[in-house]
């Protein structure tokens, strides 16, 4: 039986208790059998970070982007990609996908490129160490809003 990595759970359940009326309909963890047939990307070396590794172990989330206003679906990305640039100790991130670009180590944690696709949802793969390391991820985005 496929699980989520641990890390996955907690940002997905940040999100929802944020905004809990987002839309999920783009929403997803467990990659299909399109998923599934790729070879060569994922954290066990085939299919996607959707695809489960050996241990049932799934590492990638998909979150839409209707966060219920204008912009906040890119202020969280760009949120989660700047933790990941100031807290190098923290691994659990192999890399975001959104608007076309990517957002990973290799590229300093700024979102570059094209070809990524992901415009109707923001993709989020894990590291192994996101597999029991559920810490909750401290971005302003999560902070109650003032009233």
């Amino acid at each position: 039986m496929a699980k989520l990595c641990a890390a996955g759970v907690t940002l997905r359940d940040q999100l929802n208790r944020r905004f809990p009326k987002r839309d999920k309909s783009s929403d997803g963890w467990v990659g299909d059998a399109r998923h599934q047939a790729r070879d060569g990307w994922g954290t066990n070396g085939k299919g996607s970070y959707h695809t489960p590794d050996p241990r049932g172990i799934v590492h990638a989330i998909d979150i839409d982007e209707d966060f219920g206003a204008p912009g906040d679906a890119m202020k969280f990305a760009k949120q989660l990609a700047d933790y990941c640039r100031t807290h190098p100790y923290d691994k659990r991130i192999a890399h975001i996908v959104y608007e076309d670009k990517c957002a990973s180590p290799g590229r300093g944690w700024k979102f570059t490129g094209s070809g990524f696709g992901h415009t109707a949802h923001i993709h989020i793969s894990f590291t192994n160490q996101a597999d029991n390391n559920g810490k909750k991820f401290p971005l302003p985005i999560f902070d109650t809003p003032k009233k």
